[in-house]
């Protein structure tokens, strides 16, 4: 299996919780907020 075809695969079950958080009633983008900070993304407005 390539790299690419495991992260895939491993974002599967992520896609499903994030679901799961967004049926609860958080917003999506708390749940995207959330996520990106879990993961340590970098991410355009990084605070210092």
């Amino acid at each position: 299996m390539t790299s690419a075809a495991a992260g895939a695969q491993s974002l599967v079950p992520e896609a499903q919780s994030l679901v799961r958080d967004i049926s609860g009633g958080r917003s999506a983008g708390d749940v995207i907020r959330d996520e990106l900070a879990r993961v340590d993304l970098p991410t355009r407005h990084r605070d210092s």
